[in-house]
């Protein structure tokens, strides 16, 4: 896990959250690398329940990388590897037989990052690794009814040697928004003293992870500390983060406080990322504390429904979860007129397109082919399913890919059977064992050289 990758020596905030369920649905989460800050939340959840990374009580991903189911993860620190290798964390997805090399880059108190395909084979069933003491690269591969290999990635002549990691070479001064973050976070866990007073006014930094920091270290205060300083709060971007925790913390009874002061704010005024996140805070005051009845109720359908419908698609599916909820004057017309004519978002950019991890895994390459050709066609749709309106088939391209797919798992299938009948008939008494071939592998450039050092 790294919080820094130039501090990676101390720590790894990184880690692989695996996102498969619901491929191809609206609520569906990729592979992505996400960082793992104090007290952080990514909105995991178990079909439509899952939560959109939009969300204000939640953190976004540092990087969407695709379809796959993440196994091992490293840091590159110690790799006898060009400069921007050691620097990178490499993560492993088993079912497409690619490593993956992160390059992170300092973001505010957080992260942005790019990814290459650092070695792929297939099949390569790829389940771990680990940097060597002589600075190679070493990994296991396992399942699909293959044997278990053993491979070694080394750079140059690469001498059999314990490599010394020059630390300034990727140590640097964190920056203030990170450190921030970090100050923020030593109020996490248990109160403290002058705790509120330290974080309140970082509620509405322009950072999301300060912004979330400093909500989680409020929430571990007591709450009679800030109730009333939250039901009080002018300011809508701080007043938005504060009844977001208190609607965690606080008694149902507040309920009708909260919404009188969120109902306060200009609703005009706010950007369209600011709104989203009050949209949230209404949502989960309703979810935590029950409906709105009565004049409450009224306040908040007078105060939302003039707005929705809105111009984009994340505000429409706040205000439509929130108006119907509430059961608000004309908001099922609403939301039943935008289903029938809004136009969808393009899909979020991933490392990894869909139709190009076809041709990767015979089973699980089916599978994306499957759902390419039922996805109804649509603008910009980067999944390059090519399917036109009446008709139920797919482009030359992607059925070659599909035709490719089959061929190779009947000859895996085949092979599996062979190994099978060979191992039932011992020579000489001896139990006899078929070795799986190795893998011939990709990698960067020239002076990279992978081999399987036990098979």
């Amino acid at each position: 896990m790294v919080d820094h990758y130039v501090q990676a020596v101390e720590c790894v905030e990184q880690t692989l959250r695996v996102a498969h369920a619901g491929f191809g649905t609206p609520w569906y989460k990729p592979t992505r690398v996400l960082h793992v800050t104090s007290g952080s939340e990514f909105g995991w959840r178990t079909g439509s329940s899952s939560w959109s990374p939009g969300f204000a009580d939640n953190l976004p991903a540092v990087l969407n990388i695709g379809q796959g189911s993440p196994t091992g993860v490293f840091h590159g620190r110690n790799a006898r590897f060009p400069d921007k290798y050691q620097k990178a964390l490499f993560i492993f997805d088993w079912s497409f037989g690619i490593i993956y090399a992160v390059h992170l880059k300092p973001d505010g108190a957080s992260y942005t990052a790019t990814a290459e395909e650092f070695l792929s084979g297939s099949p390569l069933p790829l389940t771990d690794g680990l940097v060597g003491p002589d600075g190679a690269m070493y990994f296991l591969t396992g399942g699909r009814q293959l044997e278990s290999d053993l491979y070694r990635v080394s750079y140059g002549d690469n001498p059999n040697k314990k490599v010394e990691w020059v630390a300034n070479k990727t140590i640097a001064e964190v920056n203030e928004v990170a450190k921030l973050r970090r100050s923020l976070e030593t109020y996490h866990g248990q109160p403290q003293k002058g705790a509120v007073e330290a974080a309140w006014a970082h509620l509405k930094h322009p950072d999301r992870f300060v912004r979330y920091a400093a909500r989680i270290a409020v929430e571990h205060q007591p709450v009679g500390e800030w109730q009333e300083k939250a039901l009080k709060e002018a300011d809508p971007a701080i007043l938005t983060q504060a009844s977001i925790a208190l609607a965690r913390h606080g008694k149902k009874d507040v309920k009708n406080g909260m919404l009188q002061a969120l109902t306060k704010v200009d609703y005009t005024k706010l950007s369209e990322a600011q709104q989203i996140d009050l949209l949230r805070a209404f949502e989960v005051i309703f979810y935590r504390m029950g409906k709105p009845e009565g004049a409450t109720k009224e306040q908040v359908v007078a105060f939302l429904n003039p707005h929705y419908p809105a111009k984009t698609n994340a505000l429409n599916r706040s205000l439509s979860k929130v108006l119907v909820y509430i059961e608000a004057p004309g908001a099922v017309e609403k939301t039943l007129s935008l289903l029938a004519n809004a136009k969808d978002d393009p899909s979020e950019k991933t490392v990894s397109a869909s139709s190009d991890l076809i041709m990767r895994n015979p089973q699980y390459g089916l599978d994306i082919a499957k759902m390419l050709s039922k996805v109804p066609p649509r603008p910009a749709n980067v999944l390059r399913n090519r399917v036109e309106p009446g008709q139920n088939r797919l482009d030359p391209r992607t059925a070659r890919k599909i035709l490719w797919v089959v061929c190779q798992s009947l000859y895996l299938q085949r092979r599996g059977q062979l190994r099978r009948l060979h191992q039932q008939s011992p020579a000489d008494g001896a139990e006899q064992r078929t070795q799986s071939p190795v893998c011939p592998l990709q990698l960067p450039f020239r002076r990279f050289a992978a081999v399987a050092i036990r098979q």
